[in-house]
């Protein structure tokens, strides 16, 4: 029976600190809802791009990382 009480209060304590959890972001996000206000987002969608991704595309992507990865070294 003695070791039964580790499994015992161990689940309980996962419980109460998944409540807790729960309770804690519920009332933020009730808190972020009354306290601020909301803005409406403007997004502008007369953009006609294409997003391409091919291997030319990702190699260039790569070496301009690359490169720009040793010209900011602190060394």
């Amino acid at each position: 029976m003695q070791f039964l009480l580790g499994y015992k209060l161990g689940t309980i304590y996962v419980l109460f600190n998944m409540f807790s959890g729960f309770l804690m972001a519920s009332i933020g996000i009730i808190y972020s809802n009354i306290a601020f206000e909301r803005k409406p987002l403007n997004i502008n969608t007369n953009n006609n791009e294409k997003i391409i991704f091919n291997r030319a595309v990702i190699t260039k992507g790569i070496r301009k990382y690359k490169t720009s990865k040793k010209s900011n070294s602190y060394d």
